[in-house]
């Protein structure tokens, strides 16, 4: 055989070598939610192999988590999570498959839910100043459905508690003023939040000009 074709073969038997370690992975996907399918933010999610090999990850703002190029074999997969009671669950990872795993946890106390949110705050107009008896609202996401309220005192503040973590919808209105909202809040301890109405512009000035 000549050099060439020994190279050529060479070339050949490490370029299926190559690709026969690239292939030998899978993927698992998933998500972390607690019991009302609330996402669970930045839950430490954690593969470990029988050999006591580590992959750890942690979830995103709506509760989910990836895995790529994770070596085939059996793991087990465990979750944990601020006020979470840690979970375990043995999962297999296969050539060239991606796993989906849907984590569902719930409170370390048995008799406890989740602890309170809270999200505090103050509304105030252009100039700083403070604005009264404006209603600033939570809505969920997933509805949408009210899920708290308040109205500002004298000096512009509010607070409002929520049962669970998890993304929402908070809006301030006022009548005469603008509704200004802040989409999808990620919520997994007290929030503060601050907003800033400006008067509504008038058309009847507009049309007396006319």
């Amino acid at each position: 055989m000549s050099r060439l074709c020994q190279r050529a073969a060479l070339v050949i038997v490490i370029a299926v070598m190559s690709l026969g370690s690239e292939t030998r992975t899978g993927m698992l996907t998933g998500l972390v939610t607690d019991p009302f399918g609330v996402p669970r933010p930045d839950a430490t999610v954690e593969l470990v192999s029988f050999s006591g090999s580590r992959l750890q990850t942690l979830t995103d703002k709506n509760g989910q988590y990836i895995f790529k190029k994770v070596p085939t074999g059996d793991y087990d997969l465990n979750v944990s999570c601020e006020w979470c009671r840690t979970m375990h669950q043995p999962l297999l990872v296969s050539i060239g498959t991606t796993v989906f795993y849907h984590a569902v946890v719930v409170s370390e106390y048995p008799d406890t839910p989740f602890p309170a949110q809270s999200i505090v705050g103050e509304v105030t107009n252009e100039h700083r100043g403070p604005i009264s008896e404006v209603r600033v609202t939570i809505l969920s996401p997933f509805g949408p459905s009210l899920v708290g309220s308040d109205i500002t005192d004298p000096h512009g503040h509010f607070r409002i508690v929520i049962d669970h973590p998890g993304q929402y919808v908070v809006c301030a209105y006022k009548p005469e003023l603008s509704t200004q909202c802040d989409n999808l809040l990620s919520v997994t301890r007290e929030k503060h939040m601050s907003f800033e109405l400006r008067p509504l512009e008038s058309a009847v000035p507009e049309l007396l000009h006319r």
